[in-house]
């Protein structure tokens, strides 16, 4: 069979069938399917969209911030995005390139250009319902520059309740830097304002449908904090079938917790 006559059984194939066979192909075999020809290119432009739009990660810096808006104005992409994943690396901090404003108590200001960025690109993103932060931190390492993970985390609360979005997925993950596999023992930096935040009833309203959540390590004086923020949001989703629990959330040697291990059982 010669590659004219592929190229024309492709061709002749209806839209919807090239949407469906381009819905089981890895994102690589997509991508390498969508060269075959231009008739092939625009009929597999939606599985391109679920494929590779679903989850969008960002570091918050200047030039990421600035080709998720590029999504944003793509109304073709945009409307198939559905997670949000903030991921960090060592030499790689959140928010760089942007100037990101602090009250008189250090606190990150919510109403500022930086922040207004963000909260634009997500209002562009009406589907997207969960939310991943990761974050590799320096052992030792006590003020990451510019924004630390529990800024970042409390700037995207915030966020969820100024646009009304329901939450259906919140992970945090500190990860150490020695061990990849491992949260970082400092954990997340959560202040009162957050949880404050997290207790109103408008947020218990938007976070009632959470069906996945999961906190990473917590050690030090923000434990406190963090632990009612983690029982907030769990007493609060009726819904909730995914549960992973790090540290000090669950008993001693036991080091993590999976609500799906109950299920299967």
């Amino acid at each position: 069979m010669s590659s004219t006559d592929q190229a024309f059984r492709l061709l002749d194939l209806p839209p919807e069938l090239l949407d469906d066979i381009a819905s089981f192909l890895p994102k690589e075999s997509l991508l390498d399917f969508r060269q075959t020809c231009k008739h092939v290119h625009k009929h597999t432009a939606i599985a391109f969209a679920r494929c590779c739009f679903h989850t969008i990660q960002t570091d918050l810096s200047f030039a990421s911030l600035r080709r998720l808006e590029q999504v944003a104005k793509n109304g073709r992409y945009a409307q198939h995005v559905q997670s949000l994943l903030v991921k960090g690396r060592r030499h790689n901090h959140f928010g760089q390139g942007l100037k990101w404003e602090r009250d008189d108590q250090g606190y990150l200001l919510h109403r500022q250009p930086a922040v207004d960025r963000v909260r634009g690109i997500l209002r562009a993103f009406p589907k997207c319902a969960s939310f991943q932060f990761e974050k590799l931190l320096e052992d030792g390492d006590r003020v990451p520059e510019p924004l630390a993970l529990g800024d970042v985390v409390s700037m995207i609360l915030a966020i969820v309740v100024d646009l009304k979005r329901p939450v259906k997925g919140f992970e945090i993950h500190p990860l150490s830097s020695t061990d990849l596999s491992h949260p970082n023992t400092r954990g997340t930096d959560l202040d009162a304002r957050t949880m404050a935040m997290v207790e109103t009833s408008e947020f218990t309203n938007l976070s009632s449908p959470l069906q996945s959540f999961a906190l990473g390590h917590q050690a030090g004086a923000g434990v406190h904090i963090a632990t009612e923020f983690g029982l907030h949001l769990m007493q609060g989703a009726p819904k909730l079938r995914h549960l992973s629990l790090d540290g000090d959330y669950v008993a001693r040697g036991s080091g993590h917790y999976n609500s799906d291990d109950d299920r299967k059982a």
